[in-house]
């Protein structure tokens, strides 16, 4: 049986549900590394299913709510012009736009049933010119593969935890030193022992439960009980609703969004560890929803903390540090600015070895088609059995970015969020459009057991694209959204994309013309094991 008579036949039986097993054929029967990679994520996994609703809950809000809830509000809201009504409209919406997005990608995940995810929805709606999906979209995530925010804000909480004041903090470079330099350790831990890598980012995981449980309470806390509060700041209290202390254009009303939106990213992993869900159609479609909700209830009782203990001004000068500055206002030096702020900075600690481990997994992917050179070398487990080439890219990137940076109370860190974010938001357009697109094409098609809402994907398709194209019309880059030297952040993510669309023009396209000849993939495995994908040249 061919492999896609394999999946064919998998999406038959459960969409979602990886047959138990296949049987590795001889290698030549496979035509491009995408069938080793598909027929390899259909192998049963060794530790077998055993991730319930309440564990796939724990994994859900566990990669949702990061580091963002913490530092970014402070940009959000800067970019609502203060206005109360505006900022807390852009969390719902974001949170909207969030669910609608979990059901287009369970519905996608359900007609495509392998791994892949993101990758696998574009290539498959958007199959002509061929290769350029792949490489466009392989190239611009290469391009975008840092971890500078975590980075970031751990280096900022961890200087203001031991006792560096706010300003220090906000308008000096040791921030970007600190982060560098725990970059560069957490990549040779993960390159020379990737078990201990793993554990220790599991063991600083645990500290996410904790957070999450500070969020909530001291959002509950501030609701019920505000003159506990009262005897740091005398003007307790919401401002006005009509308030609009700062400026307001539909710019920056687009970057709030994007920003938002950003902090609720993590859904969108939804089909990384399908093969060890229990009963995954039920469970993914429960434990998203209920995660999601879960969220939007910390983000909002943390956000009525914010606008209730601060004032416009202090929110905008506190930048990254919104956070700390608040747990230091509600409990006090000891426990707020040192303990909590610590926490929240292990925290980070904690999202930077996952975001590394991540991020070399999917460079090694990405590498392993050969579409970008040095791929052998790149691609290979080495010299620790583990793929610290493709994690030197990503570590390499994130500091090379944070010695660019400049200091400045946050206007590098929001920048290079609204790049991220923005970069995810055209890439989340294009497979919205895509279930569109793919449904055209394959009008035959079995109904998915899981169904997105037509409406739905279709207001997903028209926000995104007013969020995508607003920056060029109304052209003001928002308060703290640019750097100097650098060009805004949605023309450097174009520049970004298109760089990687010129790669895919010279090299499968131009260059073939030019010196008439055809470039043909071939799979090769290394010492290691590992299969990876070649190309060579048959002139004519």
């Amino acid at each position: 049986m061919s492999l896609q008579a394999e999946q064919d036949d998998l999406q038959e039986r459960d969409p979602l549900n990886p047959i138990k097993s296949i049987p590795y054929p001889v290698l030549s029967t496979y035509t491009s590394i995408d069938d080793v990679v598909n027929l390899e994520s259909t192998v049963e996994v060794p530790q077998g299913r055993h991730l319930g609703i309440f564990g796939t809950c724990n994994m859900f809000i566990s990669r949702i709510i990061g580091n963002g809830i913490f530092s970014i509000p402070s940009s959000v809201f800067i970019n609502c012009g203060g206005n109360l009504i505006i900022y807390f409209t852009v969390w719902v919406l974001a949170a909207i736009l969030s669910f609608f997005g979990l059901y287009l990608y369970l519905e996608f995940g359900c007609l495509i049933p392998k791994n892949g995810g993101t990758k696998n929805f574009l290539e498959f709606s958007f199959d002509k010119p061929k290769y350029m999906t792949s490489v466009v979209f392989g190239g611009f995530t290469i391009l975008t593969g840092f971890a500078i925010s975590s980075a970031l804000i751990f280096g900022e909480y961890f200087m203001f935890s031991i006792g560096f004041s706010q300003d220090f903090v906000a308008n000096n470079k040791w921030p970007n030193h600190i982060g560098s330099l725990t970059t560069l350790l957490i990549a040779i831990t993960h390159g020379i022992s990737l078990k201990t890598g793993v554990y220790i980012q599991n063991t600083l995981g645990v500290l996410k439960i904790f957070i999450v449980s500070i969020m909530s309470i001291s959002g509950a806390l501030v609701l019920l009980a505000p003159h506990l509060f009262t005897h740091d700041n005398k003007n307790i209290g919401f401002p006005p609703l009509t308030d609009l202390p700062g400026s307001l254009s539909y710019s920056s009303l687009s970057t709030a969004f994007i920003q938002a939106f950003f902090c609720y990213i993590g859904w969108n992993m939804v089909h990384s560890v399908t093969a060890e869900i229990i009963n995954p159609n039920k469970t993914l479609k429960l434990a998203g929803s209920v995660s999601l909700l879960i969220t939007l209830v910390c983000y909002s009782l943390v956000n009525l903390a914010y606008v209730r203990l601060l004032t416009y001004n202090e929110i905008v000068d506190a930048g990254p540090l919104l956070g700390s500055i608040l747990f230091t206002r509600m409990y006090g030096e000891i426990w707020g600015r040192k303990f909590i702020t610590f926490s929240i900075a292990i925290s980070a600690l904690s999202n930077l070895f996952v975001a590394l481990y991540s991020i070399s997994r999917v460079n090694q992917e990405i590498f392993r088609h050969g579409y970008f050179p040095f791929t052998e070398q790149l691609s290979k487990n080495w010299p620790f059995n583990s793929p610290f080439p493709s994690l030197l890219v990503s570590t390499f990137l994130t500091i090379g970015w944070l010695t660019l940076l400049p200091p400045g109370n946050g206007v590098g860190y929001n920048y290079l969020v609204s790049l991220e974010a923005y970069g995810s938001q055209i890439v989340l357009l294009f497979v919205a459009i895509g279930i569109f697109v793919y449904k055209w094409k394959h009008p035959n098609l079995k109904p998915a057991d899981i169904k997105s809402s037509s409406v739905g994907n279709a207001f997903f398709i028209i926000f995104s694209f007013y969020l995508v194209v607003t920056p060029f019309i109304f052209n003001d880059s928002g308060y703290k959204n640019s750097l100097p030297y650098f060009p805004s952040y949605y023309l450097m993510t174009i520049i970004l994309f298109s760089f990687s669309f010129l790669f895919w023009l010279v090299k499968f396209q131009i260059l073939p013309r030019i010196f008439r000849y055809k470039l043909v993939p071939e799979l090769y495995t290394l010492e290691d094991g590992l299969i990876i994908q070649k190309w060579d040249k048959i002139y004519s």
